[in-house]
């Protein structure tokens, strides 16, 4: 679909959708819902856990990318009905409609276009608290699928830190720093389990430039003197504007125990650094005068200048979430704050019951501790937005397990449910949604303190004998670390699996391995190679009972595309635009995952000038109006290079890499453009690997697309588990031959997409696509080879493998 999702439109009650309680836009529509509803967030519009039956509508556009009849299937556990029409054009037609309870599966043969937009509505009437509801097409070319974005693009979102651009939370609270002694915020002063003072206490609200104009709302329990140190703005209460000063007792609720006000800011003020004194303080009427107070919030406006300010109880601001509506998925690796993640245990990781999710703690990077994993997933749920979870690099195993846990089944603010619940504190993640799990971010990269923690570990794991990261004797520490990498994502994939079940594995839980870009440092090819040598027992010995391929424990893998100007160091902008966008490293990535039957992921990228440094030149080429074309040519590369879902970096900032900037709530930039331009036509053709068919099919070593410890320059395999890849790309569905001209056949393995499929030789149909065909070497006296050969065949053997 175009756009990056279905709007869906949800209220409670099974007579329609007339005054929806909330909007989103879903990524795809595949429903399995319980008692916990549609919304999977406590922000009051997305609490449905009351909900005993609702309706939703949603409403998209679809583009084909061939020309033929494609097949609609919907199937739902309610009354639905699904229409289309061309886009432009007013008249629906219904291709299906049943409005009687019950199970159903509906499917209508429609003829479309490649490269037209096609409008689909979607109506659904659940009459239960359970229910089940999917979109998806085939045709003869492919397989069947739930319809999934045309052109998917992910983003590297904000983080919980005080005036950071990308604006996350309604609740100003949830990212303000910790509460300072009242006269002198260079001390501390006490606080409670929850971070709110036992005494007069100043917040530092924000501490740059990013923060927005107009008026917020203040609530918390207890009474004080609000003082706004740097008179940026005025409180009122009841149309009585109080100035910088809001005395104690006014706007409290003795019944409640509650003070409220607004606190209304100049746009020539909001600039400049804010503290909110809290003085006079009493938590309850009965307490001492110093006694602090509990549960401030301070509700952003909703927009610049804005005298609406969000609902009380609403997760997250309004801009942010507009942001991330035309994406896909959300990768959480700043939210998190992984760089500088020390956590090990389940108890040292942030919870949603904290006055802010910002926590600074000794030890950590400069952005904290990283925010809770509820919030997380209430976000990816109000959004309908696909997650990307870094795991920090210290945790043990019953952290990955309480993790898995929490996605799959929501907490109770402190633990994990084991199992599905009726009623959740906490939500799980929507059933219709991904998640992505990497181990660290990075660890090749020395600049982060977790790339030494991984080589320590390493080391100490070696040392203690007994570990697989030596299978083979080697003494090198570096290619220990990079294969502990692997061995570490390895055992969260089976950890995840024990409690998602192998049917969660894959399609819902996507582990995925990510290195240096192009397989720098051979990040990639020592990693990979480990993986199938030791736990699959491709190099002749058996390492483990139970044997399994790359694509077993992992869904994809990938490196950074960024890219820049060729002329980035111009001294003028027009200098900079002079020149031409650079090349990722996206088709050596590409050759590496679909040689195991991976997914390319790209996990950071785009267009930038300047990196983390950039000059002021630089920083203007950012968001000039060229970068519009530059980024557009960047994602067109990615694609066309073999990409296959690229994550943006990154949401927000006045930054190099900042989508909107220099906050969330300026988000019409070029970049932001060029982003739209791309979600809402197809996707790019990929045209880096070997066309299938191809005029005598012989594709020669030389040409091979992969490495092997051996080198394919000279075809030779000596060693058992020796490998060459190639990539190939099947522009017409149909069957063919695979073979190559080893002399000894009996020793060539043929593997299709991480999967062996036959020695010598194997006939069967191949699905349009890309491809990995990869051939290794079975024999301790090894072979050679100097081409593959791929023809076209009259006998088919179907392949198992998916289409990428």
């Amino acid at each position: 679909m175009l756009w990056g999702g279905f709007v869906g439109q949800y209220q409670s009650g099974a007579a329609g959708v007339t005054n929806p309680a909330f909007q989103r836009r879903d990524t795809r529509i595949d429903f399995s819902w319980n008692a916990t509803g549609p919304g999977g967030s406590l922000s009051p519009e997305f609490n449905t856990k009351g909900w005993s039956s609702f309706s939703g509508s949603w409403t998209g556009q679809v583009m084909a990318a061939t020309s033929e009849t494609y097949t609609f299937q919907v199937i739902a556990t309610g009354g639905v009905a699904l229409y289309y029409r061309p886009t432009g054009t007013t008249a629906w037609t219904t291709l299906y409609a049943d409005y009687a309870n019950g199970t159903k599966t509906g499917q209508k043969a429609v003829a479309l276009t490649a490269g037209t937009s096609y409008d689909i509505c979607v109506h659904y009437w659940q009459p239960a608290t359970s229910g089940r509801l999917q979109l998806g097409w085939s045709s003869p070319s492919i397989p069947f699928q739930v319809i999934e974005a045309a052109t998917p693009l992910g983003i590297n979102g904000a983080v919980a830190l005080p005036g950071e651009p990308g604006n996350m939370f309604a609740d100003l609270m949830k990212q303000a720093g910790a509460f300072t002694a009242y006269s002198n915020t260079q001390q501390t002063v006490a606080v409670d389990a929850q971070g709110w003072p036992l005494a007069d206490a100043t917040l530092p609200v924000w501490s740059s430039g990013r923060e927005l104009d107009g008026t917020y709302q203040l609530s918390f329990a207890g009474e004080a003197q609000v003082t706004d140190w740097a008179n940026l703005g005025s409180f009122s209460v009841g149309g009585v504007s109080y100035g910088s000063v809001l005395p104690a007792g006014v706007g409290y609720d003795a019944a409640t125990n509650t003070t409220s006000a607004t606190w209304t800011v100049a746009a020539a003020s909001a600039p400049t650094t804010a503290t909110l004194g809290f003085g006079q303080s009493q938590r309850t009427a009965t307490s001492a005068v110093g006694s602090g107070i509990t549960n401030l919030q301070i509700l952003r406006p909703v927009a610049p200048g804005s005298a609406t300010t969000h609902a009380a109880g609403e997760l997250f601001s309004a801009q942010y979430k507009s942001f991330l509506s035309y994406f896909t998925g959300i990768r959480f690796m700043d939210y998190l704050a992984i760089n500088g993640n020390k956590q090990q245990h389940w108890a040292d990781r942030v919870t949603p019951g904290l006055g802010s999710q910002y926590q600074a703690v000794s030890g950590y990077g400069w952005q904290g501790k990283g925010g809770s994993l509820e919030y997380l997933v209430a976000l990816a749920n109000e959004t309908g937005k696909d997650v990307w979870i870094n795991i920090p690099a210290y945790v043990d195993d019953d952290y990955v397990t309480k993790l898995a846990q929490l996605l799959a089944f929501g907490s109770d603010g402190t633990n994990p449910y084991t199992s599905a619940q009726a009623n959740p504190v906490y939500p799980p993640l929507n059933s219709n949604l991904k998640v992505y799990v990497e181990y660290g971010n990075e660890l090749w990269n020395g600049a982060y303190q977790q790339s030494s923690a991984n080589q320590s570990l390493a080391n100490a794991a070696v040392a203690a004998g007994g570990s697989p990261l030596n299978y083979d004797g080697s003494t090198d520490q570096t290619v220990w670390a990079k294969r502990r990498v692997v061995d570490r994502t390895v055992r969260i994939s089976s950890l995840f699996r024990a409690v998602w079940g192998d049917g969660g594995m894959m399609t819902r839980v996507r582990p995925v391995f990510e290195w240096q870009y192009g397989n720098a440092n051979n990040t990639a090819a020592i990693g990979l190679t480990y993986l199938e040598n030791y736990y699959d027992n491709a190099d002749g010995v058996a390492h483990v009972a139970s044997p399994h391929p790359a694509n077993y424990y992992l869904w994809g893998g990938g490196a950074g595309w960024y890219q820049t100007s060729t002329a980035a160091s111009g001294s003028t902008v027009s200098a900079i635009y002079a020149g031409s966008v650079t090349n990722p490293s996206t088709e050596g990535d590409a050759i590496w995952a679909l040689g195991f039957g991976l997914h390319e992921m790209g996990y950071e990228g785009g267009f930038e000038v300047g990196g983390d440094n950039p000059t002021a030149v630089q920083l203007a080429a950012d968001t000039d109006p060229n970068a519009q074309g530059f980024e557009t040519t960047a994602i067109n590369k990615f694609f066309q290079l073999g990409g296959g879902t690229p994550f943006v970096f990154n949401s927000a900032g006045l930054t190099s890499y900042g989508v909107a900037s220099p906050t969330i709530a300026d988000q019409n930039t070029p970049k932001m453009q060029a982003i739209l331009a791309a979600i809402s036509a197809a996707r790019p053709a990929s045209s880096f690997a070997w066309p299938l068919p191809i005029d005598a099919g012989n594709i020669p070593v030389s040409f091979a697309m992969g490495v092997t410890p051996s080198g394919t320059s000279t075809g030779t395999l000596a060693h058992v588990g020796d490998y060459i890849s190639w990539s190939v790309n099947v522009e017409t569905a149909g069957s063919f031959t695979i073979t190559t001209d080893a002399a000894n056949p009996a020793a060539v393995q043929i593997r299709l997409d991480g999967a062996p499929i036959a020695t010598g030789s194997w006939t069967g149909t191949l699905p349009v696509g890309l491809h990995g065909i990869m051939v290794r070497n079975l024999s301790s006296a090894g072979t050679s080879l100097t081409k593959l050969m791929v023809t076209k065949a009259t006998t088919t053997t179907t392949a198992k493998t998916a289409t990428k």
